[in-house]
């Protein structure tokens, strides 16, 4: 049986919104560490890290997000769209003892690595908060800019699936096992559950680091949390593009870089990174190929978002 999340009343359902979570991105990264049949859109990273997990001692933590249960209070649902980190993290350390112990009892099976864990919560806790902290900065703080903009571009992309088609069309299009019925969402996960959909409404995460499942928490007090993979994770790790020669001598060949670069919406300094160019560069040539109607830019909270126009699209692949 599946995990129902059901609306009650239409302000329930207008109370849906998304975020980004740089925490729920840190234990999704672990959880793939001891997954090696979902890593394949991240073997560049694997790579990139390997010097840092060869010195964190990460056995704690995947103990306890291993199975097909995680402890919520690792991972509580952030107030806001775009948190940060340390304050996600504040939550964690926060977490009652009692709420600790019953979870990891939930989790774990009583035996002689877990017995530590299990006897002090407290210090469980803590430790669990001090090696996701270290993950945090080793594992996936260097490249959240470029994560960052993977998630804002999944994001934008919802939002205007929502502008077209509205809330159905939207979860109806987050992954095969989320379906939409009757003012029902059912997640087809591991487990067996029903939750009302309060004011406090339904959290949607993208993440990079989740493909190909799609995880749910629905446990109170927090509220109902999807996370479901972003768009756009197979380009995650390129870190430049090719554009072909023909566009490259049309409009040069930093503004061809940039053009074939927009896979996804993506912010000046993301695109910065992905074509190792200087801020500064990519703001100038991007004013010229928004001016040639190549290129739109949207702002999204504290950012501007480029995006590939229809046109740009079509000179990109008729000169390939």
């Amino acid at each position: 049986m599946p995990v129902e999340l059901r609306f009650t009343t239409p302000v329930d359902v207008l109370a849906c919104r998304w975020a980004i979570s740089p925490l729920r991105e840190t234990t999704s990264a672990v959880r793939l560490l001891a997954a090696p049949h979902r890593q394949g859109y991240h073997q560049a990273w694997l790579r990139s890290v390997a010097p840092a997990l060869a010195e964190l001692d990460l056995t704690p933590l995947l103990q306890v997000l291993a199975p097909a249960y995680n402890p919520d209070f690792l991972m509580p649902p952030p107030a806001g769209p775009n948190p940060r980190f340390a304050d996600e993290l504040a939550l964690v350390r926060k977490a009652p003892p009692r709420q600790v112990a019953a979870q990891l009892r939930r989790t774990l099976r009583p035996s002689p690595t877990t017995q530590a864990l299990l006897a002090h919560p407290q210090r469980a806790r803590d430790l669990l908060a001090d090696t996701l902290e270290a993950c945090w900065e080793r594992l996936i703080e260097p490249w959240w800019p470029r994560l960052r903009d993977v998630l804002a571009g999944d994001i934008a992309h919802r939002t205007h699936t929502l502008a077209a088609g509205g809330l159905a069309a939207v979860l109806a299009d987050l992954h095969p096992k989320v379906r939409w019925r009757n003012q029902t969402l059912f997640v087809d996960v591991a487990a067996e559950a029903v939750r009302e959909v309060d004011e406090t409404g339904l959290v949607l995460m993208p993440s990079t680091f989740e493909w190909p499942h799609v995880g749910v928490m629905f446990d109170k007090p927090w509220s109902p949390t999807i996370d479901y993979p972003a768009r756009g994770i197979a380009a995650l790790w390129e870190s430049t593009s090719d554009p072909s020669v023909a566009l490259a001598r049309l409009v040069g060949h930093t503004r061809a870089t940039l053009l074939a670069a927009l896979t996804e919406p993506t912010s000046t300094t993301g695109l910065a990174r992905r074509c190792a160019l200087p801020n500064s560069t990519v703001s100038e040539q991007v004013a010229i190929l928004r001016e040639a109607g190549l290129v739109t830019t949207h702002r999204a909270g504290r950012y501007l978002r480029h995006t590939r126009t229809p046109l740009g699209t079509q000179l990109l692949g008729t000169t390939r």
